[in-house]
Parts: C-alpha cells; structure tokens; sequence
C-alpha cells in the first residue's frame, strides 16, 4: 500500500527583491515528498485572488492533490517579503494576516487524517486563533505527528510550542531552536546529546532529527544516536533546505528503509535544494538520484 503524508499550515509567495516563489515550509516538504513519490496532501487556506489562483494551478501541476486547499472571500494569499543578509541567510517579513490564518475544521478531515502514514506540522500555522484551534483538532486525531518546529519572530510564544511538542512522535529542530527551548525550560545547555535527551524525557518523543546546517545533522532515538555529515555542494540559497530535509527523512522512512538510509536521504535532499535555486525548484526523480549517485555516502 502506498504511503500517505498529511502536510499543514502556511502556503504563501516569498517575495524576493528579483522573483516571487512559492513556499511556506509545510508546501516546501510536501512539494519534495511528491518527488520522492509519497502522495501528500496540504491542508491550508489561499484568498480568492490572483495569487491564489495562480498557487492553486502551480500545486495542480504539481500534481499535488488541492482538496484541502480551501478559499477566504476577505483575505489575502500569504506573503512574504524575503531577502538574505551578508551572510547568504535568508530573512523573511511575514505579512499578516493572511488567508492561512483562517483555516477552518472540515469533517472530512478526520478520515484523511486517521488513514495517513504521517501528519506533518510547525509553530508558525498556530500564530492565529483559527488556524490554532483547526491544528489541535487534527493532532488529536492524526496518528504520527511530526513537529517541525521552525520558530519564526515573532509568532511563537513558549506555552505554544510546549502544547505542541506535548503532541510530537517525531521532532525536527535546529540547534539554535533546541537551546531556546532548553532556556525555556530553566535547563542549562551543556552538550547537544544531553538536551536532546531532556527533551526527550521531558516531552516523551521517541525520534529527534537535530539539524546543524554545515556541520551536519544528528538522529536521535532511545539510547541510540548516530552523527551525519552534510553534503557539500555549492550553495545557491538555503531557502527550503531544512524543509528538504525533512521531506528526505520521511520518504525513506515510510519506504521501511530505517533510519540510517533516511537521515542520509534527508542529508542529501537538503543538499541537492540547496545547491539550486529556490525551496521548491524544478527538477525530477532522475536528476535528484544522478546527484545522490555522485555524491556517495
């Protein structure tokens, strides 16, 4: 049978100073599990507008199911105005409020939520009552929960992402991410592995992939822990990489390939975006495996 991957929250247009794109992280990692050949659907909400017509046609080429792409007559298709300082990092002014603020509960949700292999999540859907209160009636009925926690400032607060870590089966988090969270809880950061392990203990999640950027990325479970290097390639932008990430993570592990094989699918995935343009580029399957096979592992 084949596997299927909820994905929720923002779909929007980062607004580069030479070019609009589409994206929002949830879009970004469904977008390259349909390349990866895992059927994915998002769930999130678009303004009956230009821009929502034009990502609606966007994700239909794709080939991306739009069912649970619902429609605001009064708000607008998300934004976002992007641009990358000295350091090639991007940075985003995320307008608000947008259409994806107002996702509303649909009861046909609950049997695509309850078949699917993996719900897939992150703190910034959750910066508006609706949207908020739509996401916790999904995590109540999804069965594997994947929390990407992807803080963006100033849409998050600690009691949120406390309730949503309370919810994860698998977590993804930045270095950076871990260490607030560890301030948060009055704990103080003495090494990677002891704050993963708190958190853990703390929020009973049995998968963490902790992501470095350059200096790799680590796969956590219960006593067990093994260290990735990352891929080097020569970076266009880092735009979606972390997303790309995740996307490579899940399709190997809902292909049964173990978590070895899906962290160094997830570490490559992530290195062949970044090595192009934008978080969802062109590209298909037999580009991406030309690039796995010359960068062996």
């Amino acid at each position: 049978m084949d596997s299927t991957v909820v994905s929720f929250g923002e779909v929007l247009w980062d607004i580069f100073p030479h070019a609009a794109r589409i994206g929002g992280a949830p879009l970004n990692v469904a977008y390259n599990l349909t390349k990866q050949g895992i059927s994915c659907t998002m769930i999130s909400r678009i303004g009956r507008d230009e821009r929502g017509e034009q990502l609606r046609a966007q994700l239909q080429d794709w080939q991306m199911p739009v069912t649970g792409i619902q429609q605001d007559e009064d708000q607008p298709t998300g934004t976002v105005i992007a641009g990358f300082d000295a350091q090639g990092e991007p940075h985003y002014d995320i307008i608000q409020p947008a259409a994806w603020d107002y996702i509303t509960w649909q009861p046909s949700y609950e049997a695509v939520l309850q078949s699917a292999d993996a719900f897939i999540f992150g703190s910034l859907s959750a910066r508006h009552a609706v949207t908020r209160k739509t996401l916790f009636t999904a995590l109540e009925t999804a069965r594997v929960k994947v929390f990407d926690v992807n803080l963006r400032t100033p849409f998050y607060s600690f009691p949120l992402i406390r309730s949503l870590l309370e919810k994860a089966n698998i977590l993804k988090v930045s270095l950076g991410e871990l260490k607030q969270i560890l301030t948060w809880l009055d704990k103080s950061y003495i090494a990677e592995a002891d704050g993963v392990h708190y958190l853990q203990d703390v929020f009973k999640i049995p998968e963490i992939l902790l992501t470095k950027g350059v200096r790799g990325s680590v796969y956590y479970a219960k006593g067990y822990h093994q260290v990735f290097a990352a891929v080097p390639v020569t970076v266009q932008d880092t735009v979606g990489s972390g997303d790309a990430f995740l996307a490579g993570f899940l399709a190997s592990k809902l292909q049964q390939q173990g978590p070895l094989k899906a962290m160094q699918n997830a570490a490559l995935l992530s290195a062949f975006i970044t090595s192009r343009e934008g978080a969802c580029p062109p590209y298909s399957f037999e580009e991406y495996q030309q690039f796995v096979a010359a960068h062996p592992l």
